[in-house]
């Protein structure tokens, strides 16, 4: 698992589009907010191959064999809690990988 902390504009997405590239040879599938901006960003860093799905997609997955990176764990959650309506308010824990 690559997990990686940081504010935005930090490079975050970029470290976790390397993981993804080298661990799979470009097979891995990147979920993320907007799919065709990350297309565009993914040409200009030199991964044009590697595919995207946006988090709402993903989510209606409901068999599959491929390996996915989640780009932004916290907007993952926020699609998750959308469709449900009843919930208002949310919180998670998460654990600290260097524990």
């Amino acid at each position: 698992m690559f997990t990686t902390l940081g504010k935005p504009g930090t490079g975050k997405t970029k470290s976790l589009i390397n993981a993804i590239y080298h661990e799979t040879d470009g097979k891995g599938i990147l979920v993320c907010e907007n799919p065709t901006r990350m297309i565009e960003k993914l040409y200009t860093w030199g991964f044009p191959d590697l595919r995207c799905i946006s988090y709402s997609d993903y989510l209606k997955l409901e068999n599959s064999n491929e390996i996915y990176y989640i780009d932004c764990l916290e907007k993952l959650l926020e699609e998750f809690a959308r469709p449900r309506g009843k919930i208002q308010g949310w919180s998670y824990t998460l654990l600290n990988p260097t524990d």
